[in-house]
């Protein structure tokens, strides 16, 4: 899939557009402008729903095809781009008429994300709606499709009309948002940081310091403070915990007053393999000879 997609700096593929537009519930235009701006250090796939959407991507247009008589062939591997922009789309596979078909999943791990209408409609989550128009301006189509495998629900096909005016509007934000943020390499508005696991894959310079201003010490003696009432509480489970354990004696289960039942089973954990890896870790020490403070 990597070589297939290639360098992703260079270009914002279908599923970066609804995180520029703030439809995205998985990544945020910060993220992408990140990855874009060659900050953002690519990591190894390794989040099961991820891998459960592409894994099983050509069973589900198989299934598909056995049982609604859906055909679809594979989609070029260079991708399409839509000239004048920075959008260059892969689809997952394509009708016998140049149609895009994009394979989703939910459910699969958890609830279903998102709302989904009824089969045979556009009513799918909005990210995914807009992905899919984006894939039918560059090929030119004159609609697209969705097949999804919902937990719970089972096989739906989706299909959504071309809209030359929501084309349009696609790809003048997008040429606008590569030139305002990735060509003139400036930060697109922060409304909510990113989680701490992608921050964590930003490429740093070694030894360079910077000095922070004032609103970031407001900032780090939350983040203290924080940290002594998360030990406190911690603290106090850890003893509520013992407590039980106690009150059970040597049985492995006991039952409240109020019907709901404490077990205390043991639990196998298989032999596993763990790779060496690095990590980094945020630490406060105080001006002079303070304890770090994580």
């Amino acid at each position: 899939m990597t070589q297939r997609l290639g360098d992703r700096t260079k270009y914002l593929g279908a599923t970066d557009i609804p995180a520029i537009l703030g439809l995205s519930p998985w990544r945020t235009a910060y993220e992408v402008w990140l990855e874009k701006t060659g900050r953002f250090v690519p990591g190894e796939l390794n989040d099961q729903h991820v891998i459960a959407g592409t894994t099983l991507q050509s069973g589900i247009l198989e299934l598909a095809r056995q049982t609604r008589g859906f055909e679809s062939i594979a989609a070029p591997e260079d991708g399409v781009p839509i000239r004048g922009t920075p959008i260059i789309v892969h689809p997952d596979a394509l009708t016998p008429q140049g149609e895009p078909v994009e394979v989703k999943t939910s459910g699969l791990f958890g609830p279903v994300v998102g709302e989904w209408g009824p089969d045979g409609t556009d009513e799918v989550p909005d990210g995914y709606l807009v992905q899919l128009h984006t894939q039918i301006a560059a090929l030119g189509a004159s609609g697209g499709f969705i097949i999804a495998l919902l937990g719970g629900v089972g096989l739906r096909i989706y299909e959504a009309k071309a809209d030359p005016e929501l084309a349009r509007l696609i790809c003048g934000m997008a040429k606008s948002w590569w030139e305002e943020f990735v060509v003139a390499d400036r930060e697109p508005p922060l409304d909510v940081p990113p989680p701490v696991s992608v921050l964590q894959r930003l490429r740093r310079v070694p030894r360079k310091s910077v000095d922070l201003p004032s609103d970031v010490a407001e900032l780090v003696d939350e983040y203290q403070a924080l940290g002594v009432q998360i030990s406190d509480l911690q603290r106090r489970r850890d003893e509520l915990k013992s407590r039980i354990i106690l009150a059970l004696g040597d049985a492995e289960m006991g039952r409240l007053p109020d019907g709901r039942a404490v077990t205390y089973y043991e639990k196998h954990v298989p032999e596993r393999v763990v790779r060496a890896y690095s990590y980094r870790e945020l630490r406060i020490k105080a001006q002079k000879g303070g304890k770090h403070v994580s």
